[in-house]
């Protein structure tokens, strides 16, 4: 995912270093789809959804990567990866993800039925 940084302002390389801890973040949570809901308008703007939207466990989770900002919808926003992290970890806890659990082996049944 391409990140915003602008480079005419003087705080370019904060920008840069910033969006760096952001995807490092991304990378700690494979499980979320992280996207920019709106490009073109605001293409410095990213977005997870924890939960599912089905069910209605749905948290909405907002970043602005080149600031160091999260924020859960409708709640005050949060400065720094590390918080941001604490956030996600909240959101996974209360719509019923262990994130801090090891991931499942799935087991090869076919191998198994075959050799019967």
């Amino acid at each position: 995912m391409q990140l915003f940084a602008n480079p005419t302002r003087d705080d370019y390389h904060q920008q840069q270093t910033n969006n760096q801890g952001f995807r490092e973040l991304m990378h700690r949570f494979p499980q979320l789809e992280f996207y920019k809901p709106s490009p073109k308008k605001s293409p410095w703007h990213v977005q997870t959804i924890v939960g599912d939207e089905l069910e209605g466990t749905d948290i909405i989770v907002n970043f602005w990567p080149h600031t160091g900002k999260a924020q859960r919808e409708y709640c005050k926003a949060v400065v720094g990866w590390n918080n941001a992290e604490a956030l996600l970890k909240e959101c996974l806890a209360e719509v019923g993800f262990d994130s801090n659990a090891d991931e499942i082996d799935l087991v090869d049944t076919y191998d198994t039925f075959a050799a019967e």
